[in-house]
């Protein structure tokens, strides 16, 4: 029992305090041993260009714990079933058989690790329900079973993905009804759409909105395409939408 508090409290630490220093951990409580013995010394959680982080072994220069043909294995098979979600149980399955067999007590801190360091290529769901970020309560429900939670391999760039993932989110907050049980451009549009359908017939028309909110208005108005209404006109609104993809999609969520 104390083995597995702190293997869950570790797992908090991962989800909550990336950015830290030993994810924030102060002293040498047990989950502090965890820490060091399978996040810290294997590299998967690193001091890179200044910043405390997750990493993917397959980004490593030297990969003395053999780690990466796990993440190689689990990135092929989310990738070769990227039209359909995969639930986390099945990557236990993956990881358990030949030829790696990766012990229970191991898994949900390896897979924590490695949504963490390719959450810019997945899209994380919680008992089919699309979520924006991966959190703590997601971790509860990963403890408790692993089929609660999925994820889905997104075929677009780093950048790309987080737009999907924002915009998403930003239809979530403005119609609560709305859920996504697959994350695709033409759901997501579909939901930008019919946000602007829904509004008052004087809002379709006024002038005296912000002329942001305007252009916004013309491009939900007259959008035909989901992908190029997500990744090339609401982008084109932002002056510099071609920097650094954290940047870009932060401009883009600021003005919309």
């Amino acid at each position: 029992s104390n083995a597995i508090a702190a293997q869950n409290a570790l797992l908090r630490f991962m989800v909550m305090n990336e950015g830290k220093k030993r994810l924030g951990i102060v002293g040498y409580p047990p989950e502090g041993g965890l820490f060091e013995s399978i996040l810290e010394s294997t590299g998967l959680y690193q001091e890179k260009n200044g910043q405390w982080q997750f990493v993917s072994p397959l980004d490593f220069e030297e990969d003395s714990y053999c780690l990466a043909p796990l993440w190689k294995a689990a990135s092929q098979y989310l990738e070769g079933n990227s039209s359909r979600t995969v639930t986390v149980h099945e990557i236990y399955d993956l990881w358990k058989a030949p030829p790696f067999g990766v012990r229970d007590g191991l898994l949900p801190v390896l897979a924590v690790a490695l949504i963490m360091s390719l959450r810019n290529k997945l899209a994380i769901y919680r008992s089919g329900v699309f979520q924006a970020k991966f959190k703590d309560l997601d971790v509860d429900y990963l403890c408790k079973d692993a089929r609660d939670i999925q994820l889905r391999w997104m075929n677009l760039s780093a950048e790309s993905c987080q737009i999907l993932s924002s915009m998403a989110d930003l239809v979530s907050s403005l119609d609560p009804s709305t859920t996504f049980e697959s994350l695709e451009p033409i759901d997501v549009a579909r939901g930008l759409i019919s946000i602007y359908e829904g509004l008052e017939p004087w809002a379709t028309r006024t002038s005296q909105i912000s002329p942001n909110a305007m252009r916004i208005r013309s491009i939900l108005k007259l959008a035909n395409d989901p992908n190029k209404l997500l990744f090339n006109q609401i982008p084109s609104l932002v002056e510099n939408s071609d920097a650094s993809s954290d940047s870009a999609v932060s401009q883009i969520m600021e003005y919309m």
